[in-house]
C-alpha cells in the first residue's frame, strides 16, 4: 500500500510540475484596448393601464301608453243678435265710401252696414295718387239683386267710375230686404271715395 501512495504522489507532484512550466512559457493573454464597463439593471415592468368600466348601458323604460281620445269637435256658438249695435243710419264708416238711401221709411241700419261691408269686400283699391270720388246708384230688389245701376255722379276718371260700376255688380245679389220695409224695391247712392 504504501507502493500505491507513492506513485500518487509522484504522479500529483508530475501534474503540477507540467501546469507550472505550461504557464511559465506560454504567451501572456492581451486584454483588449477599450474596456466596456456594463451595467446590468432590472427591466422596468410594464405598467398596467386601468380600463375605464364600461358603463352598463340602460334598458329604455317603458313610457307609459297615455290613451288619446278623438277631440271634441268645435261646437258653433250660436251668433248674437246684430240688431243690438246699429251703426249710423245711412252712413258707413268714412274713408272708403258713404250709403244714403231714398225714402224717410227705411230705418234698418244694420242691413245698410250689409250692403256697406258686401261691398267693401268686392272694393280693389286703386293705385293712382289723384283723390276720386263717383257715386253709384243702384235698386235693391226684395229678393236682394240688384237693377238699373249706373253711374250717378263722375269722377273725372272714366276707369275709375267703371271700376266702381263693376263692383257693385260683383257684389249682387244682396240680402232680402227686411220685413218691416213694405216698398218692392230700395234705392241706395253708394259713394265711392278715394284717398291716396
Amino acid at each position: 500500500m504504501r507502493r500505491e501512495l507513492i506513485i500518487s504522489y509522484a504522479a500529483h507532484g508530475f501534474i503540477i510540475l507540467l501546469a507550472f512550466i505550461f504557464t511559465a512559457f506560454s504567451r501572456p493573454m492581451k486584454l483588449p484596448e477599450k474596456v466596456y464597463s456594463v451595467k446590468i439593471v432590472a427591466a422596468p415592468q410594464p405598467k398596467t393601464v386601468k380600463q375605464p368600466k364600461e358603463k352598463p348601458i340602460p334598458e329604455p323604460e317603458e313610457k307609459p301608453q297615455i290613451e288619446t281620445r278623438p277631440e271634441p269637435k268645435p261646437q258653433r256658438k250660436p251668433e248674437p243678435p246684430p240688431r243690438n249695435e246699429p251703426e249710423p243710419r245711412r252712413t258707413t264708416p268714412t274713408g272708403k265710401g258713404h250709403v244714403t238711401v231714398d225714402g224717410a221709411d227705411f230705418k234698418d241700419d244694420y242691413y245698410l252696414n250689409l250692403i256697406y261691408m258686401k261691398v267693401y269686400r268686392n272694393w280693389i283699391k286703386p293705385t293712382t295718387g289723384r283723390e276720386l270720388t263717383a257715386t253709384i246708384y243702384f235698386k235693391i230688389a226684395r229678393n236682394g239683386e240688384v237693377k238699373d245701376a249706373k253711374v250717378e255722379k263722375r269722377s273725372g276718371s272714366a276707369s275709375y267710375d267703371q271700376k266702381a260700376l263693376r263692383t257693385i255688380l260683383a257684389s249682387s245679389p244682396f240680402p232680402e230686404l227686411p220685413d218691416n220695409y213694405t216698398s218692392d224695391h230700395l234705392g241706395v247712392h253708394f259713394e265711392f271715395a278715394h284717398r291716396p
